[in-house]
């Protein structure tokens, strides 16, 4: 339960630099209470529908061992080949160029798609500082 709460915690800290455009006017690049509200409500429910989703398969072990599948010019566990592919379609599509995006790798395939310029608050610097590389983390975590 402690492992969830704390994963809980980290996406609502990632989460407080999300936008939402507010219906006033002018103000769509201005963060509100309302909007950071309303952004850590629909994760909330986002992050508990997962764990009910997840808790129909309590238990997949063979996921997480190495040598369970051979998968040619690869060594590690099934979970680990998603999970680097998916990460590196991603990387491409420019999903980690957004600095609220953090890969569990380090090294991903550049972006092939043009960048944008994110806005930054302080609460996001405040978490780059102290949760930096969190991805060894979790994974760790997610190993039964």
């Amino acid at each position: 339960m402690m492992k969830l709460r704390f994963m809980a915690v980290v996406v609502m800290l990632l989460s407080c630099t999300e936008r939402h455009k507010s219906t006033a006017k002018g103000s769509e690049n201005e963060y509100t209470v309302e909007s950071v509200r309303a952004s850590l409500i629909r994760q909330e429910d986002t992050i508990i529908f997962s764990v009910i989703e997840r808790a129909r398969f309590p238990l997949n072990s063979p996921t997480y061992h190495q040598h369970y599948a051979s998968i040619p010019h690869f060594s590690g566990s099934l979970l680990d080949v998603v999970l680097d592919y998916t990460e590196a379609i991603q990387a491409k599509s420019g999903r980690y160029i957004n600095p609220e995006e953090n890969p569990y790798k380090g090294i991903l395939p550049p972006s092939i798609v043009p960048h944008y310029n994110f806005s930054q608050l302080i609460c996001l610097q405040f978490v780059k500082m102290t949760l930096v590389k969190i991805g060894k983390n979790l994974r760790s975590l997610e190993k039964f």
